[in-house]
């Protein structure tokens, strides 16, 4: 239970620290990755190797073909690909935890301030978040091409093997071939889809840092407005003071002269 426990921390740590295509990110990797994996592969892939049946009885042969069909089994493959694009989080979960202060109560209220990924981020989170996606963008990529390389888009019912020490060429039959294939076709999608968020992670991090640097930008020039009218209004003000004093003078002097006038 308290590696459970530890487990679901990390989970909230990283779901805390994410954008909004990051947490949708880490909710297909639990969910279309992690999940699937670890309920329904299994039923799948359990006989993978015992049901690889070649037409021989030479020592060996069977061994040697179903390691050229499948250099890496799938779910191998799979979980070496969550682990090594779950990578980058927890280093960046990592990274987090060393850098933000959390001992006083002012210090909490800043961590909470940076925990927001809505807002503008410290230069230095924000750049180790950046470099985080693009890291998680490549491993995604690679991971995908390399699926594609290995296994392709189908799962093959007869394979066709000649290798030593087959004595000649030999027909190999997989198990359970049109499963492998819907599950590859799956993978490979779900991990289309995870690069698409990423792209649209990386894009939305980037609008944000615009639109912050627009907004900073408008915010001084607004304040220039304002101070270059208050000095305007402050003259205008004082010009007019002096305006109404001189039309009351001369007001005053024409009245005077009216009295003198009429003495």
């Amino acid at each position: 239970m308290s590696e459970w426990g530890l487990f679901k921390r990390l989970l909230d740590a990283v779901y805390q620290h994410s954008t909004l295509p990051g947490r949708v990110w880490l909710t297909v990797m639990l969910v279309f990755r992690l999940l699937l994996l670890a309920v329904a592969s299994e039923g799948v892939y359990q006989d993978e190797q015992s049901s690889f049946i070649c037409n021989t009885m030479q020592p060996g042969c069977t061994t040697v073909c179903y390691d050229r069909f499948a250099p890496v089994s799938h779910p191998r493959f799979w979980v070496f690909q969550i682990i090594l694009v779950s990578a980058p989080s927890l280093a960046f979960l990592v990274y987090i935890w060393h850098q933000l202060p959390t001992s006083s109560v002012v210090e909490s209220q800043e961590v909470q301030s940076c925990n927001s990924t809505d807002g503008p981020l410290p230069p230095s989170v924000w750049n180790c978040y950046v470099f985080h996606a693009v890291c998680r963008l490549l491993l995604e990529v690679v991971f995908l091409l390399g699926q594609w390389w290995l296994y392709g888009f189908s799962v093959p019912f007869r394979y066709v093997c000649h290798a030593f020490p087959c004595p000649h060429v030999v027909d190999c039959f997989i198990s359970r071939p049109t499963e492998k294939s819907i599950f590859l076709m799956f993978m490979f999608s779900v991990g289309a889809f995870c690069v698409l968020l990423n792209i649209v992670e990386l894009s939305h991090l980037c609008w944000n840092k615009s639109s912050i640097s627009n907004f900073s930008k408008k915010h001084y020039d607004d304040n220039d407005v304002v101070i270059s009218l208050n000095k305007d209004l402050s003259y205008f003000k004082k010009e007019g003071n002096e305006r109404k004093n001189a039309r009351v003078i001369s007001c005053k002097m024409q009245m005077g002269a009216l009295h003198w006038a009429t003495l």
